[in-house]
């Protein structure tokens, strides 16, 4: 008798191990949204983004200020002008760090692709002397751009953290010209 239950007990197991690896979902982070993520659209209609859960936004003057739950990583979106994105990047700058004396620092990548008549601008500025890295996306059309930042600290950043930057910036819109007011489509 003591062995049929051992042997039972060995079966349980096995059959729990089984359905273990036949069904449960992978755990490769996805950068697409989230049903826990919330639309952030300012109120003039010049952008929007998804907000992950436990991130806020608050718009200001320029255009917003984005909170992560933790401190490490700071972000702004500005709404900018400009005739290219790369200065509407400088423009954009100058609300986030007005020193007139400062220099803006040097990029250190960039990639701009056109979809859909928008046109869509990754960067990275060099590390500053901290090891502060800031990054982000430029996207839509001259005159209008607007342009989102990333400030991540020195330090290592938490991935959940990291995978809502990358939503942030996959769900990152702006009005197209022939969509005034909406919040446009992502690129």
């Amino acid at each position: 008798m003591r062995n049929a239950v051992l042997l039972a007990g060995i079966w349980v197991v096995i059959i729990l191990v089984a359905y273990a690896v036949a069904y449960v979902p992978d755990r490769t982070p996805d950068y697409g949204l989230l049903s826990a993520d919330r639309r952030f659209e300012s109120t003039s209609g010049a952008f929007g983004l998804p907000v992950p859960a436990g991130w806020s936004v608050l718009e200001t003057d320029y255009g917003a200020e984005i909170a992560s739950p933790v401190g490490a990583v700071g972000g702004w979106v500005v709404v900018a002008s400009g005739t290219s994105a790369e200065e509407a990047l400088a423009d954009a700058w100058l609300a986030i760090d007005p020193c007139p004396s400062c220099t803006r620092p040097t990029l250190e990548s960039s990639a701009v692709e056109t979809t859909a008549g928008q046109t869509r601008m990754t960067f990275v500025y060099e590390p500053s002397g901290d090891g502060t890295v800031v990054h982000g996306v430029v996207l839509g059309e001259a005159p209008q751009w607007a342009a989102l930042f990333f400030e991540t600290g020195a330090g290592s950043v938490p991935s959940r953290v990291s995978a809502g930057v990358s939503r942030m910036e996959a769900g990152f819109t702006v009005p197209t010209p022939a969509e005034p007011g909406s919040a446009g489509v992502a690129i």
